[in-house]
């Protein structure tokens, strides 16, 4: 495993997260959210905990008060997506949620000055279309 290519990564990424769709649905549907969530979330830290404490340098406050605040966000948005998902089908929910794309782009667009594009554009399109076509 080659853990420098960014290719192999995001095809482990999104095998992994594949799998985590449907494990998520049946953890979301014996369990209630809140439970389901604790559980995730603290099964990931362990993961993580394990995996990067001995590479962890604290070099930039900013960055730290950035990794603090989005680890809130996601905190608060695994409780979301376990409420979402307690209640409606994984097939739906799962896709709807990678909508979080558009968003990043829009926000990106508008708070760090990144550039969009017409291809871009066309994606943030397409995507809404999506997410139409998803949601009935």
């Amino acid at each position: 495993m080659n853990f420098n290519d960014w290719r192999f990564l995001i095809i482990l990424y999104l095998v992994l997260t594949g799998f985590w769709g449907v494990v998520a649905k049946v953890s979301a549907s014996r369990l209630n959210p809140f439970t389901a969530t604790f559980i995730g979330v603290t099964s990931c830290w362990i993961v993580v905990a394990l995996g990067t404490f001995s590479r962890v340098k604290l070099e930039s406050k900013v960055g730290v008060a950035a990794a603090i605040t989005c680890g809130l966000i996601s905190g608060m948005g695994a409780l979301a997506f376990y409420g979402a998902l307690k209640n409606a089908p994984a097939g739906v929910v799962v896709p709807l949620s990678s909508f979080y794309v558009v968003i990043t782009a829009i926000l990106a667009h508008f708070l760090l000055g990144e550039t969009l594009g017409l291809r871009q554009m066309a994606g943030i399109g397409l995507g809404i279309a999506a997410i139409a076509l998803l949601a009935k």
